[in-house]
């Protein structure tokens, strides 16, 4: 894995080490990456939050059943005969 050193100050420290220690994670590496990584998951979320909307907005669904398949199956049969 690759490896980053970063220059905090001692009250920036001080404060990681404790919140690492009050999720019980065992150093302040461990929690900036625990951090990070919900950073992370949080931007997936509103991205796909963003694509579904997209989707809602983009005019009235159309049911699938399986007569629509076949309707499906029907048009493609006759474009493929012409």
């Amino acid at each position: 894995m690759p490896q980053m050193t970063l220059n905090l100050t001692d009250d920036l420290n001080e404060y990681l080490t404790e919140r690492a220690a009050s999720r019980g994670l065992p150093s302040a590496a461990d929690y900036v990456q625990d951090r990070l990584q919900s950073e992370q998951l949080e931007e997936a979320r509103n991205w796909l939050r963003a694509e579904i909307q997209k989707g809602f907005d983009s005019g009235p669904s159309t049911p699938v059943t399986p007569e629509y398949w076949q309707r499906l199956r029907d048009r493609i049969d006759q474009i493929a005969e012409q």
